[in-house]
């Protein structure tokens, strides 16, 4: 990368300049073919679900028959997997919730739930029940913490939150005429309108059907109008902020109109670039496995060019020391403005030798800036090393600075320790002066679990060595853990070394 000119990997589109970066190359999994497999990403540079797809016809080489759930992270590396052998016919869609548990959806409706280390999550959840047992489902839409169920006939199941399990029958789309002699058909595509962005509170779920469109709700079934020539729609995606539906239509354009569908643009491109193409760029997270907030990633990086300027007359500064002042004079009146793009820059930038320069060109001009916030480097620094060390391919989370502030650090260390990356969540609670008290007992409770050979005594020195770690933690949940996996010995002695005297 050091050899490739920094402008050459920016490509113009419109006004506006745009790049591709390598996050991880090669990936770190062998003989996967994607084309194979149906693939699912978690959002906020989260882990990634594989699976041979039942629906089509592939070779099968030195793999099992048997297919096998495989979880790996963003890098590749492989996290756990696990055979499948869940009942209830073909998987008919996978995706992964807001707290990262792999949700998969089979023909009969059935819900199986697994966490990051491949193990299944109990109880299951049907959503035809027994009402509908006859029924089959053919598509599903997923978002967020719920999901959107269609079934063979056309009745339309939400689950509006996996953690509560809720249920709730949508209204039927409108028949064909009697006249036409048809059967209800299927939706050309699905797209879903999640609750936070309607009036009602309620899941919207828009059905491409015939030439048109229909918005089903609870209890309402609307027509939206699709302007002439558009239909019928064969995909539809809503944007993340819920009001924009990008569509592709049968003669190969891609129009974008308001949930209203009233039409904003169109393009003319190929089937499969709706996939991947944002529309449009803002504020909200978006598609795939797209960067969050891709609107303010670009705009960090739009300042007519000014921030190329003063980076390298910085660079400059530290070659030719004799011609600083020269340089600061041709800048002195947008130097703020350059330090402060700088610093923006390189929290923006995945490359490690590219945020040093930066940063070193920030550094040296802010000496000249009596107005420039004199912390702004040091947190940015300080920002940096944690994403950098979450970013290494062992640990495979390539999460942009945004989706860092979106995700705050707390649920970091969360996802960090579900992860058992207890270590590095230690390190980083403590560069950043969180408490570490509960990546420690969480810590601990794993130990427990996972060490069923290993005798009381020597376990409860294992473990008191990393919980004095933490002055004035409770012992008390450790122990309610241990008892709870039937080591009651170990129970007993971790209370009597509990340091809060109420908990005894």
């Amino acid at each position: 990368m050091a050899n490739v000119s920094v402008a050459a990997e920016w490509q113009l589109l419109g006004d506006r300049y745009y790049r591709k970066p390598e996050l991880y190359h090669p990936m770190q999994w062998r003989h996967i073919d994607l084309s194979r497999n149906k693939v699912a990403c978690a959002p906020f540079g989260g882990p990634v679900a594989l699976i041979r797809d039942d629906s089509k016809i592939v070779q099968l080489y030195s793999e099992s028959a048997l297919r096998k759930l495989r979880l790996f992270n963003s890098a590749g590396v492989s996290l756990s997997d696990v055979v499948w052998k869940n009942p209830g016919g073909r998987l008919i869609g996978m995706s992964w919730s807001d707290d990262h548990t792999l949700v998969c959806i089979v023909q009969d409706g059935t819900v199986y739930r697994y966490n990051v280390h491949a193990e299944l999550i109990e109880p299951n959840l049907s959503i035809l029940g027994h009402d509908y047992f006859d029924e089959n489902v053919v598509e599903c839409v997923f978002w967020g913490n719920g999901v959107v169920c269609v079934t063979e006939t056309c009745k339309i199941f939400a689950v509006p939150d996996f953690k509560t399990g809720t249920v709730v029958r949508l209204a039927d789309p409108p028949p064909p005429p009697i006249e036409l002699e048809l059967e209800r058909e299927l939706p050309h595509c699905v797209a879903v309108i999640e609750p936070q962005y309607t009036l009602s509170g309620n899941v919207e779920v828009l059905l491409a059907i015939g030439d048109g469109v229909v918005m089903v709700e609870e209890d309402e079934v609307q027509a939206l109008p699709v302007p002439p020539g558009d239909g019928p729609l064969q995909k539809m995606v809503v944007s993340g902020n819920g009001r924009f539906v990008a569509a592709f239509t049968h003669d190969g354009r891609l129009a974008v109109y308001s949930t209203r569908f009233e039409k904003m643009f169109e393009y003319q491109c190929e089937e499969d670039e709706v996939q991947a193409l944002p529309v449009p760029p803002g504020d909200g997270p978006l598609q795939k496995m797209v960067v969050s907030g891709n609107g303010r990633f670009v705009a960090a990086f739009t300042h007519d060019g000014r921030l190329a300027v003063y980076s390298t007359r910085f660079e400059k500064m530290f070659e030719y020391q004799c011609e600083a002042d020269e340089n600061l004079r041709l800048i002195r009146s947008s130097l703020p403005e350059a330090v402060e793009a700088c610093v923006d820059a390189a929290g923006h930038e995945f490359d490690v030798s590219r945020q040093r320069t930066l940063l070193r060109a920030a550094s040296y001009g802010q000496a000249f800036c009596s107005n420039f916030q004199r912390d702004r480097i040091q947190e940015m620094c300080k920002t940096l090393r944690v994403l950098n060390a979450v970013r290494n391919p062992e640990i495979g989370i390539p999460l942009s600075i945004q989706q860092y502030k979106l995700l705050t650090p707390p649920v970091l260390i969360g996802r960090l320790i579900n992860a058992h990356r207890h270590l590095l969540a230690l390190r980083i609670s403590e560069y950043l002066g969180m408490n570490q008290e509960v990546v420690i007992m969480h810590w601990a409770c794993s130990k427990i679990t996972a060490s069923l050979a290993i005798p009381d005594a020597a376990l409860l020195e294992i473990l008191l060595d990393k919980l004095r770690l933490c002055k004035g933690i409770s012992y008390a949940a450790v122990s309610a853990h241990a008892d709870k996996n039937g080591r009651r010995k170990l129970a007993a002695m971790l209370i009597e070394h509990e340091p809060r005297s109420s908990k005894h």
